[in-house]
């Protein structure tokens, strides 16, 4: 008997949606921080605290971490609404929410 590979089925889902074991969609999120842009005010540890950090001199945590851009690991979508302030409470507009 010769098995023939079923062709994967098309999918509606966007590069930042995966679907979860019980078949429902569920967006992820990420967060983009132009490092050349940012000089960390710190307005973004306010309203994320979850998320964004700074380090004990002053400087935002993600610096440790790359140079010019950081791209954050998916976050939990029960952090949007405070990701979303941080991006817009920044007053460099450093911060990007993809997703």
């Amino acid at each position: 008997m010769t098995v023939t590979p079923r062709a994967p089925e098309p999918t509606d889902l966007t590069k930042n949606q995966f679907r979860s074991s019980k078949g429902r969609t569920i967006a992820m999120m990420r967060v983009v921080v132009d490092l050349e842009k940012c000089q960390d005010h710190g307005q973004c540890a306010f309203s994320a605290p979850q998320v964004f950090a700074l380090d004990e001199n002053g400087r935002l945590s993600f610096r440790s971490a790359a140079t010019d851009t950081f791209v954050s690991a998916d976050l939990d979508e029960s952090l949007r609404d405070d990701v979303e302030e941080a991006a817009e409470a920044c007053p460099l507009q450093a911060i990007e929410v993809e997703g």
